[in-house]
C-alpha cells in the first residue's frame, strides 16, 4: 500500500534521475523481438509528438518482455525511476524496484533509494501540514507552529540523506542523489546547521514520528545532521555498478500483463491520458554522472 502512495505520488514531489543511457537490445535475450517491439512504436499512433510519456512507458514494456534478463541492472532500473518521476503512471512498473540480493543487479538499489527518499518527502509536506494546522490562541501558539515547521524540514531532510546511509552504505552518495538533497534543503530555506540539536537528540522518530528503518535497509537508521556530512561524504565511495550473475530464466515476480506498462504496441494502441505528459510542479533529482556503459 505504501509502496503504490508514493509511486502515485513521488512524481510532484521529485524524479529520480537525470538523462540514463537509452534502451537498446544489446545482451538482451530476444533481441529481433525487442526490435520489432520497438518499430511498432515508430509506426503506431505513438509517433506524436505529445506521446512522451506513453512512448516511454511502451519502452519499458518493450525491454521488459524481450530483455528481462536485464531488467534489474541498472540502466532499466534508471529509466523505471524516470518514468515515475516524469510520468506519475497510476500502474506499477514491471521489475521495479528490483527485489533484494536478485542476480544481475545494480549495486545500489536505486528503487528502493527512491521509495525511500520519496516517503521521506511524503512525511515532511505532511508534517509540516500538520504543524500550519494546529490551534492558535496567542502569538506562543504562532511561534511555536513555525517552529514545528522547520523541525518537520529538518527530519526531512536528514532521514533523506539517512535512506542513502542505511540502504547502500558503502556508496558514494554523490552518485546516488546527495546534491539533490542539498537543494531540497535550499528550496525549503532550510539552514540545515541549524537543525543539529534536534536531530541528534533522536526528535524526528520520538516527537515528529519519522519512520525508524526504511525497506531495503542493510544497517540500523541514523538520522544524520550537518556535523555528520563531510565523514559520510568521505568515507563511502563504492561506485554505482551491475553486480556479476546471469539471469536464465523471466523473474517471477513483475509478470506483465494488458493495460500495465505491459500492453503490446500497434496502431491501435488507445491514445489515452498516457498519451500526454504529465506536468510536475519541481524539476527532476539528477543522478550524478558518469555512469559505466550499460
Amino acid at each position: 500500500m505504501l509502496i503504490s502512495l508514493v509511486l502515485a505520488t513521488a512524481g510532484t514531489a521529485f524524479a529520480f534521475l537525470g538523462t540514463p543511457m537509452n534502451i537498446t537490445n544489446q545482451g538482451c535475450v530476444d533481441q529481433l523481438g525487442f526490435i520489432n517491439c520497438q518499430n511498432k512504436i515508430k509506426r503506431g499512433k505513438l509517433a506524436y509528438r505529445d506521446a512522451l510519456c506513453a512512448t516511454r512507458e511502451v519502452e519499458l514494456s518493450c525491454f521488459a518482455s524481450h530483455c528481462w534478463n536485464k531488467v534489474y541492472q541498472c540502466n532499466y532500473q534508471q529509466h523505471a525511476i524516470k518514468f515515475t518521476g516524469e510520468c506519475n503512471p497510476s500502474t506499477p512498473i514491471p521489475y521495479f524496484p528490483a527485489p533484494l540480493n536478485a542476480t544481475d543487479d545494480c549495486s545500489c538499489n536505486l528503487g528502493k533509494v527512491y521509495l525511500a527518499i520519496s516517503s521521506t518527502v511524503l512525511k515532511g509536506t505532511s508534517c509540516e501540514k500538520e504543524a500550519k494546522n494546529q490551534n492558535v490562541t496567542d502569538s506562543k501558539d504562532v511561534s511555536r507552529n513555525i517552529l514545528m515547521g522547520e523541525h518537520c524540514k529538518c527530519c526531512q531532510i536528514s532521514g533523506s540523506y539517512a535512506s542513502l546511509d542505511a540502504i547502500y552504505p558503502s556508496t558514494n552518495p554523490l552518485h546516488i542523489g546527495f546534491d539533490y538533497i542539498v537543494k531540497m534543503a535550499k528550496d525549503l530555506s532550510l539552514d540545515f546547521n541549524t537543525c543539529e540539536e534536534y536531530i541528534l537528540q533522536g526528535s524526528c522518530v520520538t516527537k515528529l514520528n519519522f519512520t525508524e528503518s526504511f525497506d531495503g535497509a542493510s544497517k540500523p537508521m541514523t538520522y544524520l545532521a550537518a556535523v555528520n556530512l563531510t565523514s559520510f561524504t568521505e568515507s563511502n565511495t563504492a561506485m554505482v555498478t551491475n553486480n556479476m550473475g546471469t539471469v536464465s530464466s523471466p523473474p517471477g515476480e513483475g509478470a506483465l500483463s494488458p493495460g500495465q506498462v505491459s500492453r503490446e504496441v500497434g496502431e491501435n494502441y488507445p491514445a489515452g491520458n498516457l498519451a500526454h505528459p504529465r506536468i510536475l510542479s519541481s524539476p527532476p533529482l539528477l543522478l550524478q554522472d558518469p555512469w559505466m556503459p550499460i
